[in-house]
């Protein structure tokens, strides 16, 4: 059995892919030194991290995955289960989607991996953690708004970890997964309570190199001895490479676009894969990065500062600077402008019409006319 587990539990949208894909690339050099990073029970699944084993294990925590597919998951997670358990050493695990679990739902998946238990957290200032969600929402197939979006986060933000604040708030609500996962101190604390194991936290520098990341987690996991001090060279869809603001504008548009017509499941998924992929992230000129917008720094700026000196008192490790996670805002932000909004979506169109059988050439034309009325209203 394990003798101990390190548990990286994101967050996500905080180099927590990169760190992963780079993982895999490490697996024998791991195991030769006596390290497990479990990726057999994968045999049947595209993955570079332990995240689709726990959907299975925490059955209704995940607000994003179905029933039918965390019954299909509960397969991999007992596959997975049974690796570890098998291992004679330590393990590591990495599934950035713990952070967003609730108290009950993260219980089962530490009781059930019958090991002690270190937990390490890699963060990011919510100045770069808001822009980067939404857009990955975007990606995801969300049609909202990014001030929607910004409203909606504001409205859920609550300070305190009294158990009237928790139930009434993030904590007692499924679908509040943003400050579960963001407000950095709160989840400190409730793994704190989970495992009784120390917590360690890695701050991502504004600007860093990823092999300053790379160190920085190697460090907290106990591995700078094993791992290389350079981090493997990933290719850029290994890396989750994000996309500009002009093109989270396009895309939201197009998401919208597409729920008013019959399109499948699966073909908007391929449809938008191949947006992002072979459309945007082939393009010379592909406008500026999403930001918070200038009336929306003053609550970012107070979250952050709330969030740093309440995690200062956790008693959690730190690898890198508190005041890395700081929103500070020392750029203007850049809008993207009306043609750069309007070249990004004309390339997403020219993807639809690519992607889209003859059959369904009155769908696409729907859609395009969907996508003239929404641009001409933002």
């Amino acid at each position: 059995m394990a003798n101990r587990i390190v548990l990286h539990i994101g967050t996500q949208k905080s180099g927590s892919t990169f760190l992963q894909q780079a993982m895999r690339t490490q697996v024998n050099r791991l195991e030769s030194a006596g390290w497990l990073y479990p990726m057999r029970w994968a045999r049947r699944e595209r993955s570079y991290n332990q995240e689709a084993p726990m959907y299975g294990g925490a059955p209704g925590g995940f607000s994003w995955v179905s029933e039918p597919r965390t019954e299909r998951l509960k397969v991999a997670w007992n596959r997975m289960s049974r690796e570890v358990q098998s291992w004679d050493g330590p393990v590591l695990l990495s599934a950035e989607a713990l952070s967003t679990l609730r108290t009950k739902d993260a219980r089962k998946i530490v009781d059930s991996l019958q090991a002690p238990i270190e937990v390490v957290i890699t963060a990011r200032s919510l100045e770069r953690i808001i822009p980067s969600s939404w857009q990955q929402h975007v990606r995801n197939g969300r049609g909202e708004s990014y001030q929607r979006y910004l409203r909606r986060i504001a409205d859920e933000f609550v300070k305190g970890e009294g158990e009237a604040g928790a139930a009434e708030g993030y904590e007692g609500d499924l679908m509040r997964g943003f400050w579960r996962a963001y407000l950095i101190s709160g989840l400190v604390r409730r793994w704190q309570k989970l495992t009784g194991g120390s917590i360690t936290v890695v701050t991502v520098a504004a600007g860093g190199s990823p092999n300053l990341l790379w160190q920085r987690f190697a460090e907290a996991c106990g591995l700078s001895e094993v791992l290389p001090t350079e981090a493997p060279k990933l290719s850029q869809a290994e890396a989750n490479i994000g996309i500009t603001a002009p093109e989270a504008f396009a895309l939201a548009a197009v998401n919208r676009a597409m729920l008013s017509t019959k399109m499948p499941d699966l073909a908007r998924r391929r449809l938008r894969f191949m947006i992002v992929r072979e459309g945007f992230h082939t393009r010379p000129e592909r406008g500026p990065n999403l930001a918070v917008p200038e009336q929306d720094r003053s609550s970012v700026s107070g979250w952050s500062k709330f969030d740093v000196d309440e995690l200062s008192n956790t008693g959690a490790s730190i690898v890198g600077s508190l005041d890395e996670l700081l929103s500070e805002f020392t750029k203007a932000p850049k809008d993207p402008t009306a043609s750069e909004v309007s070249d990004a979506t004309y390339l997403a169109l020219q993807k639809v019409f690519e992607f889209a059988p003859p059959e369904s050439y009155l769908t696409v034309r729907r859609m395009q006319r969907k996508l003239k009325k929404l641009l001409r209203s933002s």
